[in-house]
């Protein structure tokens, strides 16, 4: 009887770790393969594949692929499809398939007037995203169904900027304005909070903002002050700039994406039209990518 149970113990044991490892196969990350970004001025999305010569292509441009003149800003994916934002004033929520399928989601409606910034949401399927005319979040389904809604309700708050991000093991959506970021509870309760005052040569306009929550860590870009840095994401201490104008020729930066497998940080400059890579860690000197005429938001996949 003895050995049954230490044999049975055994099996439970080797059952309970079988899981776990599986769970922690399925849960690892995997090297981004291709970049995906919106260029501005003409009116396109592109992708440059990592692993094939940094080979660079068009996803969808013009007004066959519901473009229509200037705007291509935010982007986002749920890992298979993408979803853009065109930031003008009769602007739209787009969903690109894998297919290269173009499909307006939401337009004409105060929700979509001059859309920046767009984060998709896995736990509930949702997109996010910052009408900088309203300067309110917004939220709506990934296929277009129903109406987008205000995050906060009809409270007004400083959402008028170019920077948005979610974080789901604390719920909480962190923005920007055109000085400050802010934090606030991602179900929309309560009033968001500055995080981050304008601090000169550090935070002036903060462009893009992306969440690591394993290191406390909020990463950011600045249009004005020309740096790629990061800081607490409680709000608390030091800034740590990684790479900046003086030392490395930032100029304008925008874009932000994070390959944490390969330790790799991305960002776009809008004036330059670079896109450029660099060691996580900010030693190194940048590599440039590509160069397109004023690129904006950037993802990883």
């Amino acid at each position: 009887m003895k050995n049954l149970t230490l044999l049975m113990c055994g099996v439970l044991v080797f059952f309970l770790f079988s899981c776990n490892k599986d769970n922690n196969e399925e849960d690892k990350a995997k090297a981004a393969t291709e970049l995906y970004y919106c260029a501005w001025k003409d009116s396109l999305v592109g992708k440059i594949e990592l692993n094939n010569g940094n080979l660079n292509s068009i996803v969808a441009k013009g007004i066959a692929d519901n473009i229509s003149g200037r705007g291509p800003n935010g982007i986002t994916t749920d890992g298979t499809n993408l979803y853009v934002a065109l930031e003008v004033n009769d602007g739209a929520i787009l969903k690109i398939s894998t297919t290269g399928t173009v499909t307006v989601l939401y337009s004409g409606v105060d929700a979509t007037i001059k859309p920046t910034a767009i984060v998709y949401n896995k736990k509930n399927n949702m997109l996010y995203w910052i009408s900088e005319d309203a300067s309110k979040i917004y939220y709506a389904n990934t296929n277009g169904t129903g109406t987008p809604t205000s995050l906060f309700g009809n409270e007004s708050i400083e959402a008028d900027g170019y920077g948005l991000d979610i974080d789901l093991k604390t719920n909480k959506i962190y923005f920007t304005d055109w000085d400050n970021i802010w934090v606030g509870n991602l179900d929309g309760t309560g009033t968001p909070t500055k995080l981050y005052n304008t601090i000169y040569d550090t935070i002036e306009s903060p462009s893009s903002i992306l969440v690591d929550n394993t290191n406390n860590r909020l990463y950011y870009t600045d249009e004005n002050t020309n740096v790629v840095a990061y800081a607490n994401l409680d709000g608390t201490g030091n800034f740590h700039i990684l790479f900046d104008y003086d030392n490395d020729d930032v100029d304008r930066a925008d874009g932000l994406a994070i390959d944490f497998v390969t330790n790799k940080i991305y960002w776009s400059e809008t004036f330059s039209g670079r896109i450029r890579v660099g060691n996580l860690d900010g030693t190194g000197t940048p590599t440039t990518l590509l160069i397109q005429d004023e690129v904006y938001k950037i993802i990883l996949k």
